[in-house]
């Protein structure tokens, strides 16, 4: 391979950024334990995955490019202008489709899909009873061995809590933040679970260069703290 076509499809490739769009260091943690297990599964012709509340559609993105399996991105509304964007910059065909869904009532069949993938949703939900509703419709959905990955904003402290309420107007309203005990409990049909958490001081800069630094900290942070006090929960549920 020549040095031009090298640098042109290391250039070509998607960045992490592409797939997370916000607080990319801390959130894209979750890739390492999703890959662990979607190098586990053998994906055929038919295979399916189904991102839910894709917003800019990254995820299902991550899912169509790397593991070339077909794609249906779906959020509450229509609009996916965005999203198919930026999977035409990066999909050389059309793997991805589009389609509007409400987790709480998804109209697919039982045991009809392979892999579905989440990022920041069911907090959005509002309340544990909700997010119950929404993991229940997609444990229906999935296939007897697919796969459930996922990376919701955690509880966390009493100091994230207090400051998403001062300067966070969904956090004063809507949005439910999901304790780690509460995932565990919400996946506990799930064959095989395994949950992680990360991040502590990063959410709390918006400079990028304090951001680098805060995630250098976090690093070593979250050695110490308590996993229930870190701010993003991600992990793989097998059914």
């Amino acid at each position: 391979m020549s040095k031009n076509k090298f640098l042109n499809e290391i250039k070509n490739k998607p960045k992490l950024n592409d797939y997370f769009e916000w607080d990319v260091g801390t959130w894209s943690k979750a890739i390492v334990l999703w890959d662990k297990y979607l190098k586990l599964k053998i994906f055929k012709k038919d295979s399916i995955a189904l991102e839910i509340g894709s917003r800019g559609g990254g995820l299902s993105l991550y899912l169509a490019y790397n593991y070339n399996i077909s794609v249906i991105c779906s959020d509450l509304n229509d609009s996916f202008d965005n999203a198919k964007r930026l999977h035409q910059k990066f999909l050389k065909k059309n793997t991805i489709k589009y389609d509007s869904q409400n987790c709480l009532k998804l109209t697919f069949e039982d045991n009809s899909k392979d892999v579905f993938i989440f990022k920041s949703v069911i907090g959005a939900l509002g309340n544990y009873e909700n997010q119950e509703k929404a993991i229940n419709e997609i444990y229906r959905v999935l296939k007897p061995g697919g796969v459930l990955l996922f990376a919701e904003n955690g509880k966390s402290s009493a100091l994230h809590n207090f400051l998403r309420k001062t300067f966070n107007k969904w956090s004063r309203g809507y949005w439910y933040y999901p304790t780690y005990n509460e995932m565990n409990t919400l996946l506990g049909d799930f064959k095989k679970i395994e949950i992680q958490t990360h991040g502590f001081l990063t959410c709390f800069f918006r400079n990028k260069y304090l951001k680098s630094f805060a995630e250098f900290i976090d690093f070593f942070l979250c050695i110490i703290i308590s996993k229930k006090y870190r701010y993003v929960i991600y992990g793989a549920a097998i059914k």
